[in-house]
């Protein structure tokens, strides 16, 4: 039997978190709302730092070099 996965802790407290925790529970933190996340953290933010590629990465279950290849494509 599966355990359930908890969401990992935010790397901040910042406010502009919710934007990517929106565009997360947008998709249902599915794999296929990656691109739609990473976007909105560059949006938030104006680029994608280390641990918001690995916060996304954990929260949606992708390999963190998956994750890489997209922000970096």
């Amino acid at each position: 039997m599966a355990r359930p996965l908890k969401k990992p802790a935010a790397p901040s407290s910042d406010k502009r978190r919710r934007i990517v925790d929106a565009a997360m529970r947008r998709n249902g933190y599915k794999r296929n709302g990656l691109i739609e996340t990473l976007h909105a953290v560059q949006k938030s933010f104006g680029y994608v730092d280390d641990a918001s590629l690995r916060y996304v990465a954990a929260a949606l279950r992708v390999p963190l070099s998956t994750a890489y290849g997209v922000v970096t494509f």
